[in-house]
């Protein structure tokens, strides 16, 4: 496993909306790159998609420790502005966003699937570390995190 905090070359991308993550995807898909990360771009796209959906309809999407959710609505805002750091590992109760092996075709459908959900519903779930958000907050937050996580996906 790759120690993604260590990880150099990475691709800077700045998003404003959550169209444009999904069209970045699909660019990435139609041409030839290089994974620096642990996770292929349909693993990424997967895993973003899923956030997102769950976002939308869980009450608790995992547990942390009490100092995170202690800490985080503090970084709430430097997070929301400035993007997420890399290798966070998520804790096992997590596991429901751990992407399995997936094509770029099926990591794309789920993404297509979690902008949807977000689309269409004002309801949104506490973060398990930043706590209560609204959906301008929630917004913000995946887009910080497709930044993060699709740095990692660099064009040949």
């Amino acid at each position: 496993m790759i120690d993604t905090a260590r990880v150099e070359g990475r691709c800077n991308r700045h998003f404003e909306s959550l169209d444009d993550v999904l069209a970045e995807c699909r660019a990435l898909a139609t041409r030839p790159t290089r994974q620096l990360g642990n996770w292929t771009l349909g693993q990424i796209c997967q895993h973003l998609g899923t956030g997102m959906h769950l976002s939308t309809c869980n009450e608790d999407m995992f547990p942390v420790p009490f100092y995170l959710r202690l800490l985080g609505p503090l970084l709430r805002g430097r997070v929301l502005k400035r993007g997420l750091p890399r290798g966070f590992q998520l804790p096992p109760e997590g596991a429901a966003l751990m992407p399995p092996p997936v094509s770029v075709e099926e990591g794309l459908a789920t993404l297509d699937a979690g902008i949807a959900a977000l689309n269409e519903s004002s309801r949104r779930t506490r973060h398990p570390v930043f706590g209560a958000m609204d959906v301008a907050q929630w917004n913000q937050f995946h887009l910080r995190h497709a930044e993060m996580h699709l740095s990692f996906i660099v064009p040949e």
